[in-house]
């Protein structure tokens, strides 16, 4: 687990985002744009983690996670209190055949991982495809380390106050994200033709 501080100013709010697979900081660069008065820590590479008890004393913490990043969340920050918890094409059920991926295309995906097939659907639609910058052999042990990861049960620990869902998500099925946001009565943001890749 990699933890980057991308601002660390002193400033009183605090923006947490937790990646998904395979992903790095420099697919939110626009999240330091947009927000200037946020001190702002990414968290990424699960190929082992660790729950975190602090990042600091922050009178204000907000949460994005994106992806696997939903459910990683889930496990490393379970006791930490969010201002505001936003949810972006993931569930804290990532492989679950009624509110995730179904258990049989993630495990075809394990055994045949592909990663410029997964940049062409994680980006479907777009003009121009997110590259995959880290190691192909660090993605690999990271996705096989998911798959360990995803067979312990846990209770849900975090109150989501919204979830973004792409229509066009071609990894995360949008009628499960719904499903499964709306059992739980959170706030949903539906992008119609949004990909599951989301610029946050």
């Amino acid at each position: 687990m990699q933890i980057d501080w991308i601002v660390k100013n002193g400033n009183d709010k605090l923006l947490v985002v937790v990646l998904g697979w395979a992903a790095d900081p420099t697919m939110v660069a626009s999240v330091v744009e947009l927000r200037k008065d946020f001190d702002i820590v990414c968290i990424y590479d699960f190929r082992e983690i660790r729950s975190l008890d602090t990042l600091g004393n922050y009178p204000e913490i907000h949460l994005i996670a994106w992806s696997y990043g939903v459910w990683a969340a889930e496990q490393i920050l379970p006791e930490m209190d969010f201002a505001s918890a936003v949810a972006v094409n993931g569930t804290p059920l990532p492989v679950d055949d009624e509110f995730g991926i179904q258990k049989k295309i993630f495990e075809l995906t394990v055994n045949n991982i592909n990663i410029s097939k997964f940049e062409q659907r994680m980006c479907f639609g777009m003009r121009e495809t997110v590259k995959i910058r880290r190691p192909e052999n660090e993605c690999i042990d990271e996705l096989r380390a998911l798959q360990k990861y995803f067979q312990n049960p846990y209770k849900v620990s975090i109150k989501w106050s919204k979830a973004v869902v792409g229509g066009r998500d071609l990894i995360f099925p949008p009628e499960k994200q719904l499903k499964y946001w709306n059992s739980n009565n959170t706030e949903v943001d539906y992008r119609q033709n949004a990909p599951h890749f989301i610029g946050i």
